[in-house]
């Protein structure tokens, strides 16, 4: 259930309010004459503008422009000076455009109307146009590569909780299961650990995004190396986040399920300061809950705070920081790792785990990580824009878990024993890209060149051999087992033993150059031409320290 931070009764008042409201704000414009439905555009851009219209009935058409500094209102009507067409706002940002008829009659354009839960929203289960595939704002019909998006409208409407669980929605793309980090199978290539935020990649992250931040999901199949260098030739998944909005507006989410599952999420958005050049958003998260599996839990918190600033119509720069705090026992596959009797897993209790309560009170798996990003674009023109994107990732991780050790099926005992992992991970990763549209003649070029580099180092420490806790864990029965009965100081004193070690680290080091042309020879044949030069280099060591 959703708190809105208005009350029931003031929501007749709105769409009254809300028309009103398209008269109040002004923006600065710089919008050159060009057809009227790129000057639509234009405008639904840098306003959020929703016109509504028949495409057939204002092709041929030309809008003198925009320029100045105007309210919605008056921008609209500067936009159809001279053109024959009329308008009329139906909510605060969603406008008419009606066409007179020689005979002086006007004949409105046809519009659909489809329920939604607020003025002015739509339904959103139509994806028009998605950037993971070429990086441009191309519609997916003229996109030559399987590309789907997973709406907000969609996740908000399942009640989706995770990445994981979004994707289950794509044909083609499914989660292994039990994975650690953020994995992902598309068309039967495994991502490897990588998963791309906002276009940049992210690799080795449990939970890249709550899915509190998220504002829709892309996924690209097929190979995309071309763009985003040493990548599985199966696709990608690319999250995009939030952004601020201009008007106000606050909620809280709360969600209850079954293992004690409790989730509350806050998020607030808005203009800072009277011109809305600033615009902000913060949204908070507390998910906390167990499992079927016995002694299974988790508690995350999150914090993001996003913002917005758009000095002029040209230029807009976005700075986000989010922070996590993560807990969990035996996260993903080692939850529960059954014995075989015979031929087959043995018949134990679907709750059955090897793990013990100690673990949650004393050596819970935890991540503590913190995302820096921004971004910014400056439109030189109609034509070119120059875009350059920047994330910083790092992390400090203690991955614990206890995992089956050997399985007598003569006795029914099973050993165990405790991993114990400080890690600590950064990653860079930026890209620049330079797109812009020309001519040769009746064919359409629309170009794109880039820059990319991405770095990352981890540093693995603690232990992980195979017997040296044996004497402080205890074997277990698997039909009658005895839980609670670990030499706690013991198994914490050879954790204090090994705090100097260092198991392995490596790094990874990407560069790379990338060139695309779509080529438009006319309505139904488009050419997609690319090309990338990329340096790679990895380096890794491994020293075992002593305990």
């Amino acid at each position: 259930m959703q708190f809105l931070n208005k009350p029931a009764a003031a929501i007749c008042l709105t769409v009254a309010a809300a028309v009103a409201h398209a008269e109040d704000t002004a923006y600065d414009f710089n919008i050159p004459p060009q057809p009227v439905s790129q000057v639509l555009d234009a405008l639904g851009k840098q306003t959020g503008l929703q016109p509504v219209y028949a495409d057939k009935s204002i092709q041929g058409i030309n809008s003198p422009g925009v320029k100045g500094r105007h309210s919605l209102r008056e921008a609209v009507a500067k936009a159809l000076a001279g053109t024959g067409l009329t308008f009329q706002f139906t909510a605060e940002k969603v406008v008419a455009i009606k066409v007179t008829s020689k005979e002086g009659v006007v004949r409105l354009a046809p519009v659909e109307v489809k329920a939604s839960a607020m003025m002015g929203e739509t339904d959103g289960y139509s994806v028009m146009q998605a950037t993971t595939a070429t990086k441009t704002n191309t519609l997916l019909l003229d996109t030559p590569m399987a590309v789907q998006a997973i709406p907000r409208e969609i996740l908000d409407d399942r009640q989706i909780v995770s990445i994981q669980e979004a994707v289950k929605n794509v044909s083609g793309v499914q989660t292994p299961p039990g994975v650690y980090y953020d994995v992902f199978q598309v068309r039967g290539f495994s991502t490897n650990n990588d998963t791309f935020r906002n276009g940049l990649k992210l690799n080795s992250v449990i939970g890249a995004e709550d899915i509190a931040f998220v504002d829709h999901v892309e996924i690209a199949k097929g190979p995309t190396g071309m763009l985003y260098g040493r990548i599985q030739p199966g696709g990608l998944v690319n999250i995009v986040t939030k952004k601020p909005q201009a008007d106000f507006a606050a909620s809280v989410q709360q969600q209850i399920g079954s293992w004690g599952q409790f989730r509350t999420v806050a998020d607030v958005t808005g203009a800072a300061n009277e011109d809305k050049s600033w615009l902000y958003r913060v949204i908070g998260v507390y998910d906390k809950g167990d499992s079927w599996v016995d002694f299974q839990h988790h508690e995350n918190k999150a914090l993001a705070t996003y913002l917005n600033w758009r000095p002029s119509a040209r230029f807009e720069a976005n700075f986000q920081f989010e922070y996590y705090d993560q807990k969990t026992s035996n996260p993903g596959y080692t939850s529960q790792q059954i014995p075989v009797v015979g031929n087959r897993p043995a018949n134990v209790p679907r709750n059955w785990t090897q793990n013990d309560p100690a673990m949650w009170s004393n050596w819970p798996n935890t991540v503590e990580r913190t995302t820096l990003a921004f971004d910014w674009s400056y439109s030189f023109n109609d034509a070119w824009k120059l875009t350059h994107r920047f994330h910083y990732y790092t992390a400090n991780e203690v991955q614990t878990y206890m995992l089956y050790q050997n399985f007598n099926s003569a006795t029914n005992l099973l050993n165990r024993r405790i991993s114990y992992n400080p890690v600590k991970r950064d990653q860079y990763s930026t890209n620049i890209d330079l797109a812009g549209e020309f001519k040769t003649g009746d064919i359409t070029h629309k170009i794109l060149f880039g820059l990319d580099y991405f770095d990352y180092r981890d540093n693995f420490g603690g232990y992980n051999e195979s017997g040296a806790t044996l004497n402080r864990v205890p074997a277990i029965d698997i039909f009658n087992p005895v839980y609670g009965n670990i030499n706690v100081p013991g198994m914490q004193a050879f954790i204090n033993g090994s705090s100097g070690n260092t198991l392995w680290k490596s790094t990874m080091k990407d560069t790379g150059l990338y060139l695309q042309d779509q080529i438009a020879f006319n309505e139904r044949w488009e050419l997609l031409l690319g090309g990338r030069y990329d340096i790679a280099k990895d380096a890794s060591s491994t020293v075992y320290g002593s305990v």
